[in-house]
């Protein structure tokens, strides 16, 4: 048996994991703390070993609060997973868990002893680091609240989790503010941080791309609709439209706009009129207006050729056709005359 003697715990040094001020110090009420730590004190020199020395009674009539108060302060630690309560004998007991471990192994998953001890140090570390205490304070500052410690530990496992560095989570939360005026939700936020990942966006350059692209097609949606008249914003359906001329058949704007001219001639202009304008276009091999012009003018002449052979046609005499009458053999009528029919008509008679 190994032991270690305590002349006076008033004097001795009792050890508590950093991560509890971090975590739960911003949330937990002065009492909540106050009754935590008396009783963290007891079971830190005495292990229990000094039963029935601190009760609830004790802690109430030591602070000076309703023991209805230590109860519930009680579930709040309970809640906060940093205890554990047991009915011992018909007596409450309440077990004080390794907060470090606890929350820790909401980070690790189902890894290896070995893996899972390598994970908790280095996860450790990285909450603590300045980096990550600096993100945690800028969040609450955004949010104008202080960060409950799961909220903290849902934030370090989607960092983790998603690659996503502290400035990109801060972003993050900063883009959640200008998108929609508040923080909706932490997990909220990480569904956009997920929503990078999935893009392959994990660093603030790779953002700064995106939102590039996305300005850059925002322009293209606007200039379209203004060389159209149109005032009011693309459904999803006109923008899916005007993405493909830009990016499925890379025609530059100047000839997506000749194009979009084109609505002078046109009652009821819309996207997809203009779609199979282009589309044509684009089957064609036309890309700049240059193409364009050298199409006009190829359909301008093939038309004017085939107006005159046309015109040429119609001016030939029409060929004469034969009927059955021009084929008319003639007959003896036609080797008489009228006297010498009669005088054969009278001989013939005689002779009967």
């Amino acid at each position: 048996m190994f032991f270690k003697t305590i002349d006076d715990e008033t004097y001795s040094d009792i050890s508590i994991p950093s991560i509890f001020f971090d975590m739960f110090m911003p949330i937990a009420s002065g009492n909540q703390v106050k009754i935590y730590l008396l009783a963290y004190r007891e079971a830190y020199f005495y292990n229990g070993l000094r039963g029935g020395d601190l009760t609830n009674e004790i802690i109430s009539s030591t602070l000076g609060i309703p023991e209805k108060e230590v109860m519930e302060a009680w579930q709040f630690w309970e809640d906060m997973g940093a205890i554990k309560i047991h009915t011992l004998d018909d007596r409450m007991a309440v077990e004080f868990l390794d907060i470090k471990v606890e929350y820790i192994k909401n980070l690790i998953g189902d890894k290896g002893l070995d893996d899972q001890e390598t994970s908790m140090y280095s996860t450790i570390e990285d909450a603590s680091s300045l980096e990550y205490v600096s993100m945690y304070n800028r969040i609450e500052e955004l949010a104008s609240r202080i960060l409950t410690p799961n909220e903290k530990i849902d934030i370090l496992d989607a960092s983790k989790k998603y690659n996503m560095s502290p400035k990109m989570v801060v972003e993050a939360f900063e883009r959640s503010i200008r998108d929609h005026g508040k923080i909706k939700s932490v997990n909220y936020v990480i569904g956009i941080l997920r929503s990078w990942f999935d893009q392959s966006i994990t660093s603030l350059d790779d953002l700064k791309i995106q939102d590039d692209f996305r300005q850059e097609k925002a322009e293209n949606y606007k200039a379209v609709f203004r060389a159209l008249g149109f005032n009011r914003t693309a459904t999803e359906g006109e923008k899916e439209a005007i993405d493909r001329w830009f990016y499925e058949y890379h025609m530059p704007m100047d000839l997506v706009l000749k194009a979009c001219a084109k609505s002078i001639n046109t009652s009821n202009p819309n996207i997809k009129y203009f779609d199979s304008i282009i589309r044509a276009w684009d089957s064609k091999g036309i890309r700049t207006l240059a193409d364009l012009k050298k199409a006009e003018e190829d359909f301008a002449k093939a038309k004017i050729v085939k107006g005159v052979k046309s015109k040429k046609k119609a001016s030939q005499p029409m060929a004469s056709t034969r009927t059955k009458f021009h084929n008319f053999t003639q007959s003896i009528s036609d080797k008489y005359s009228d006297d010498e029919i009669n005088n054969m008509v009278r001989e013939l008679n005689k002779n009967r």
